[in-house]
């Protein structure tokens, strides 16, 4: 009991210390952008060069990608999956981690977005219309919570390793082309798309640090 209590202790010391690194990534890309230096000077040429060099076939397939990570999709895709979840294991906590989950990233990404207030690429490099500020991109740090969300709700019906693996490795692909999809589209700057990833991540990690918190609390009470 001592070394699994020990185990479980550099566990979540493991994890507060990652969190902590991805936010003070996120802080140093949010630095960047509030004083237009270092990583963003990359931001307005590669738009630019995107805008120039689009073809209406890939156009078409990026639009695509751009809309699975869409809010009015992925939310309800997560939800849905949560609900089966929680029937199945006969369990609240699938939904209350989709609660936390999903509306703590958007209460805090629309936060951000707002004390930030960056404008997003002009009107002429977007290949689609959208409003609103541009940091963090909301499309890019919702899209990799929900996916990521809907690999660890499959991963609580299954031990099987290559399933989790395989649920993990897609939730990634997924969330990095919706990321990658936004830049092309011109409704971003790569910086807006990396803070959105960390951002992400880092609430991940918080989320996960506080499931494990609460799951040894509940395990030792009984």
């Amino acid at each position: 009991m001592t070394r699994w209590a020990s185990a479980e202790a550099l566990v979540l010391v493991a994890g507060v210390f990652a969190v902590l690194a991805l936010a003070g990534l996120f802080v140093e890309v949010l630095d960047a952008v509030g004083d237009a230096d270092d990583l963003t000077v990359i931001d307005r040429p590669t738009v630019a060069w995107l805008a120039d060099h689009r073809t209406p076939t890939l156009t078409t397939v990026e639009i695509a990608i751009t809309t699975l990570g869409d809010a009015k999709v992925l939310v309800p895709l997560v939800s849905l999956a949560a609900i089966a979840v929680a029937w199945r294991l006969r369990s609240w906590y699938p939904i209350v981690l989709t609660l936390v989950g999903l509306g703590g990233v958007h209460l805090l990404t629309n936060a951000i977005k707002v004390l930030v207030a960056r404008p997003r690429p002009s009107p002429p490099d977007q290949a689609v219309t959208v409003v609103g500020y541009s940091f963090p991109s909301g499309h890019t740090t919702g899209s990799l919570v929900g996916f990521c969300l809907l690999a660890w709700l499959l991963c609580l019906l299954t031990k099987r390793a290559s399933i989790r693996v395989a649920a993990w490795a897609v939730a990634i692909i997924a969330a990095v082309l919706v990321g990658l999809s936004r830049v092309y589209l011109g409704v971003h700057y790569p910086s807006d798309v990396i803070g959105g990833w960390l951002l992400a991540l880092a609430w991940l990690g918080t989320v996960a640090v506080g499931a494990r918190i609460f799951h040894r609390y509940r395990t030792s009470g009984r």
